[in-house]
């Protein structure tokens, strides 16, 4: 729960604090708190620069309810969240905490990995108010930003307690609950948060808090007020306070901040209130936290403990992510048309990807291997999108192009790698260059050969890229600044290297060391071409130019070289460090030639500048490092500034820099638990260690380095054996983002709701890779409007929806998606177009009235918004007639009825080609075509005429009669997926009809499909949940005659139920599982104690791990609507029986309506059979069940239209033997 305040009038003062809510106890290590918010809601983190973790990246909206009889009548607004319901009152706020599960860590963790055990211990609901003491009651609470949507209650029998349509809002405003200070309460993704806005003149000093229902009130060392409940925690944080310099409302959210002193003081009596140190009246202060994105990405890892790592990063003016570096694992999400979809070795492959920039999908990832063990170390991106990336390479088989620079790895021969250098399309579907560079290795005795470690590109297209190189026959260029390689005894040079990736060509390569061991880590390049870089020296003699800030090598130091845009010579070259030990890991260089650079320090002795930020190295004096960021100037001359950043942990470092439009410097890297810096303000203040002892840092220290404007941990409890998350690149956009990518162990590595990938697929025995996001400006406020072409509209007439998103400031137009639901269900997600519009168009809706929601999901520049509107549906005034049989070709004379479904309606009709009107024939008994004849018709009532109908019957003796069929894959279907209907149409001797066929629902036209093969297929995502009677008419042409289906009856379901993978059976360890829906958006709700799930139930955010037998239930709840339950039982069973199980197909490939047998074969490990069910499957759609019968099961199927099917048997398992799953059957249906 937060209290955040929402910037106003710049002569406002606001007070905005964090509220952290600990629900239930669990044992991590020697700490005991945990929360029953989701995981991907994390205490609230505000920054001093708005600085939220990206907003696009998983919003949720958190609304308040009116209370019109629903609650008591003390309660004037309700809001209901995960594990907790508050209720405002005219001068509290009442916090009642769910009866929650006592959850406790399994110690079988350390040893069979796992998320939290699902075993539980119910405990009481806990009340906690906080009281304004002294407020006033004068003036109601009011609620503001109305919200879309509207909750009912339909509680008991009695219809005169029911509630419907109670009004929801965004935010709930208290004016003037003390003089001159209103208060808002209001949620920030989930989080509850709450403001005091003081005008100017009035005195913060009058609120005060009384806190009634918890056990203990104490402040902690960091000024965080900690209320303990009988069974929970709650934790106040303390407030950040700043005023802004500006006076100019307009520009509130680019002001500078001025820190203001402030905290919370004990006054007795289980009363609290804020202390302010001195600040200007006169203009507003603000007193702050707020919040992030972030996503797994990796696979299952692979037999041998190896996992995923992502080592680069680099983003696009889009805000596309790009992400390099190494897959262990076999399934490492690629996808469609990428270059490279499969890895050929069994050892490491590069990887890169491209992620959207709402880190909700993939735009593409793939592969970049070849025979052997390959990695991606570094990436950059040019203007249009094209990714460069570099890397090592032990194949003699990597993809490089016809026209490499070097077209085979020279070290191969001695088993040793040579760098590469790549370059993708934007689409990562082509490999625009590709080449090997290196040498033979010889210069040691072994495998270490040449690796390529850093990338820059210019505005030219051209790459830069340095690296280590070992070999003494490098590829070096006439001219270059260095042409041999200087070290000694089985050691390295650093090299750079410029290469044109347009016309393949190394414009220059050079080494860059000494006598002993050298390695260039980072690259930089400015607008004139120089490069810049960074790493690790070992030489004494590695080359420094005269007047450069250190020209000794104290011992082993980094280093920071400027080489000229002809890499002929250095512009400056420069140790950097002190007398116990240096790395360079990352360098980045502004417009001035300024050159900015991270890595880690073991010297007590680095050089530090007078205002730095940390001026001493509290890592211990035992050569454990500290991270370090340095500014050097344009000459090479001197320090701007250089300062320590590190904890006493003593494996704090440095691994990426980049730099903002403001010259402040943007930090990743790795932090130790104990004293690392983060601001007040963190994401995460406090690293959750329990099985490792470092977690990633995001750092954003400003221009002059003498404070730090953010900085937070990121980062899980660490995996197995020890190993812990691990920041590696870091990268920023033009609009103030940054993009943070690195390895994650965790299983509880913080993600939000909507990432691309909510969980750890190795399960913590192995790595994945992970992005994430923080955004310091905040988005720009949107408008969205909906509007319908025709309101009320008539029953079984079209309707569209045209949705508008406009910027509350300015001249852009917003980018991105529009999400437009029906009655709570989501039936469309529609880009919009280049005017910021987006049109949905459902056909014919049901009659009666209909909720349309239209919700803009924001972009990288702009927030989201939405709006909604209500379509009446009214019954046509006349309806149109219809006729039966419907109107086709008929081999022999056919009498047909026309009618209305208007009661008293007379029907006039012509056979002429005419228009009808009340003076043409009237019907009054069947009429009979004996020739091709069209007739058409109208139906009226009164003065009231309806749309006329029309329909043409072709009777042709010759036509050959036909047969139609219809099929549905799926039955029920989830409304707004996409459905599939499939007609079959023969006729006799095997004959193929062509022409079209119309899918109907009762007379309404669903849509028509061209045969093909004699088969039509129509997919639609418009139907809204309930039960259609869908038919396929053919209607024949000069060849066949018409015909038509019998009834399907099929069921649309408006949520989409979830399904549990791995699936429920006998296990013989703990196993991870997770819980998903095919309706995109869901939030999915849990029960472990057998009870029905509802929405207050446990809120499902991730992987978890059955560590006994166990039963899980779950719904599936969107826009109000509420799945049916479903119901998963883990049974662990250690001493069962491992089984094996197979699946042939009688028929592959068959065609449309064809039955095809599926027999699964469970063999166990004993020799003997297994009995029990089998359950066959095409991805999450089960086919069928069947149950065994001397170790076989069967069930056959004729309703797979034609597609190609991946279908598996899953064995349940019982008391006896293991469940186990077939390999995938690919069946393949034709038409």
């Amino acid at each position: 729960m937060t209290l955040v305040p929402f910037l106003r009038s710049l002569v406002f003062v606001y007070i905005q604090l964090s509220l952290g809510l600990a629900l239930g106890h669990s044992q991590l290590g020697s700490k005991t708190e945990t929360t029953n918010f989701p995981k991907s809601s994390f205490p609230a983190m505000a920054k001093v620069d708005e600085a939220a973790i990206a907003t696009s990246y998983g919003k949720l909206v958190l609304s308040f309810e009116a209370n019109e009889g629903q609650s008591d009548p003390q309660v004037k607004f309700l809001s209901r969240g995960s594990g907790y319901s508050l209720f405002l009152t005219d001068t509290s706020a009442v916090l009642a905490l769910a009866p929650t599960p006592n959850v406790a860590r399994s110690k079988q963790r350390s040893e069979l990995g796992g998320a939290w055990a699902l075993t539980a211990q119910k405990t009481k609901t806990d009340v906690l108010r906080m009281d304004l003491a002294g407020a006033s009651h004068g003036r109601p609470m009011i609620g503001t930003d109305r919200l879309p949507g509207n909750a009912n209650y339909f509680i008991g029998n009695d219809p005169a307690k029911w509630r419907t349509d109670v009004p929801t809002f965004a935010k709930v405003r208290f004016p003037a609950v003390y003089s001159g200070i209103d208060l808002v309460y209001y949620g920030n993704q989930r989080q509850l948060e709450f403001d005091f806005e003081v005008t100017p003149g009035a005195d913060p000093n009058q609120i005060k808090l009384h806190f009634s229902g918890q056990d203990k009130l104490k402040l902690n060392s960091e000024g965080d007020l900690m209320i303990a409940t009988n069974n929970n925690q709650v934790v106040l944080h303390k407030p950040v306070v700043y005023q802004l310099k500006t006076s100019d409302r307009q520009s509130e959210q680019a002001s500078q901040r001025e820190a203001v002193k402030g905290g919370f003081a004990l006054l007795g009596g289980n009363t609290v209130e804020f202390r302010l140190g001195g600040y200007d009246k006169r203009r507003k202060l603000i007193i702050d936290p707020t919040l992030t994105y972030s996503t797994y990405l990796g696979g299952s890892g692979d037999d041998k403990g190896n996992g995923d790592y992502a080592l680069g990063i680099a983003v696009d003016s889009g805000g596309n992510a790009y992400v390099t570096g190494v897959a262990w694992s076999a399934g490492f999400p690629v996808t469609k048309g990428a270059f490279q979809t499969s890895s050929d070795d069994q050892e490491s492959s590069a990887f890169v990807t491209k992620m959207n920039p709402s880190g909700t999908a993939l735009v593409y990832s793939t592969f970049l291997s070849g025979n052997f063990a390959d990695q991606g170390n570094g990436i950059a991106v040019d203007a249009v999108g094209d990714a460069y990336v570099v890397g090592t390479t032990s194949s003699d088989h990597f993809p490089v192009t016809k026209d490499a620079i070097q077209g085979y790895n020279a070290g191969a021969q001695y088993g040793s790698p040579n760098a590469f250098i790549s370059k993708l399309d934007s689409s990562g579907s082509s490999l625009l260059f590709s080449t090997y560079l290196g040498g033979s290795g010889r210069n040691y005795s072994g495998p270490p050969g040449d690796s390529g470690l850093a990338i820059a590109v210019d505005a030219h297209g051209n790459a830069y890229v340095t690296g280590q190189a070992y070999s003494d026959d490098f590829p070096v260029t006439d001219g270059a600044f260095q042409t041999y390689n200087m070290s000694m005894s089985e050691g390295s040079n650093a090299f750079v290297a410029k290469l044109n990736t347009t016309a393949p060509a190394l414009i220059y390569s050079t080494y860059l060391g000494g006598s002993s061991d050298d390695t260039g880590n980072g690259i930089a390049v400015d607008a004139k071409g120089n490069a810049y870089l960074t790493g690790a020296a070992g030489s004494s003699d590695f080359p420094v130019t005269k007047g450069a800030f250190q020209v000794v090598n104290l011992e082993a130091n980094a280093f920071v070289t400027k080489l000229n845009a002809a890499g002929s010579g250095l512009s400056y070259s420069t140790f950097l460090g002190g007398s116990s030990g240096e790395v360079g890991y990352s360098i980045a260089v502004d417009s001035s030639g300024s050159a900015y650079v991270t890595g880690s320090t073991s010297s007590m002795d680095f050089p530090i500048t007078s205002k730095a930020f940390q001026k001493m190295n509290n890592a211990p004096p035992d050569g454990s490092s500290t991270a370090f960021v340095s500014k050097v100037d344009p000459g090479g001359t001197a320090l701007i500034y250089s300062t320590y950043l590190g904890g006493t942990g003593g494996e704090d470092v440095g691994k990426g820099i980049a730099i903002d439009s403001s010259g402040d410097a943007l930090v990743a890297g790795n932090g130790s638990e104990m004293g690392f810096p983060v601001t007040v303000d963190a994401f995460q203040k406090v690293a959750i260690f329990s099985q490792s002892t470092t977690a990633p840092f995001v750092t954003k220290l400003n221009a002059n380095g003498s404070g730090l404007i953010y900085s937070t941990y990121l980062g899980g409890s660490g995996g197995e054996y020890g190993f812990g998350d691990e920041g590696s690149a870091i990268a920023a956009d033009s609009l103030g983002s940054v993009y943070f990518t690195g390895t994650a162990q965790s299983l509880d590595f913080p993600v939000t709701s909507n990432a691309y990938q909510s969980y750890n697929g190795s399960g913590s025995v192995e790595s994945n890779a992970f992005i994430a996001k923080f955004s310091f400006v905040p988005p720009i406020a949107t408008v969205t409007s909906l509007t319908s072409d025709s309101n009320p509209q008539q029953l079984g007439i079209d309707v569209t929806f045209a949705a508008r998103v406009r910027s509350v400031k300015g001249n852009g137009t917003p980018t991105g998606m529009m999400v437009f639901t029906v009655d709570g269900i989501t039936m469309a997600n529609e880009a919009l177009d280049g005017s910021g519009r987006a049109v949905y168009m459902p056909g014919s809706l049901p009659m009666g009235k209909h909720t349309i929601t239209a919700t803009y999901s924001g972009d990288v520049v702009y927030s989201a918004s939405g709006t909604s509107l209500t379509q009446t549906i009214s019954p046509l005034a006349v309806s149109t007639p219809t006729f039966y049989p419907l109107a086709g070709t008929y081999p022999v004379a056919t009498q047909f009825k026309i009618e209305s479904a208007t009661s008293g309606a007379t029907i006039y009709y012509t056979t002429d080609g005419s228009r009808p009107t009340t003076e043409s024939m009237r019907y009054t008994a069947p009429l009979t075509a004996s020739t091709t004849e069209t007739v058409r018709a109208i139906a009226v009532k009164g003065d009231v005429s309806s749309v006329p109908a029309s329909g043409t019957y072709n009777i042709i003796p010759s036509a050959i009669p036909t047969e139609t069929s219809i099929y549905s894959f799926r039955n029920p279907f989830y409304s707004g997926e996409s459905m599939t209907f499939a007609a079959k149409v023969t006729g006799i001797e095997g004959s193929s009809p062509t022409g079209s066929v119309i899918f109907r629902h009762g007379a309404v036209v669903l849509g028509t499909a061209s045969l093909a093969g004699g088969v039509a297929s129509f997919t639609t995502s418009s139907l809204v949940p309930g039960i259609y009677s869908i038919t396929a008419f053919y209607s024949g042409n000069q060849t066949f005659a018409a015909s038509i289906s019998t009834n399907l009856p099929q069921t649309v379901v408006g949520v989409a139920a979830p399904t549990f993978y791995p699936l429920p059976g006998t296990y013989q360890l703990p196993t991870q599982f997770i819980i998903e829906t095919a309706t995109p958006g869901a939030a999915i709700y849990y029960t472990t104690d057998g009870s029905t799930p509802t929405a207050d139930s446990s809120t499902y955010t991730g992987a978890m791990t059955a560590f006994s037998t166990e039963t899980i239930r779950a719904i599936a709840v969107s826009g109000g609507s509420t799945s049916a339950t479903s119901s998963s039982t883990y049974s662990l069973q250690p001493s069962a029986l491992t089984t094996d199980t197979s699946i042939k197909s009688s028929l592959n490939p068959s065609l449309l309506g064809q039955g095809i047998i599926f027999t699964a074969t469970v063999k166990s490990a004993s020799g003997r059979v297994p009995t029990g069910s089998v359950l066959f499957r095409h991805g999450a759609t089960v086919i069928g069940k069947s149950t065994l019968s001397k170790g076989t099961a069967t069930i056959a199927v004729s309703t797979l239209i034609p597609s190609t099917y991946s279908v598996t048997a899953f064995y349940m398992g019982n008391s006896t033997n293991a469940a186990s799953i077939s390999l995938n059957l690919v069946q393949v249906v034709n038409k």
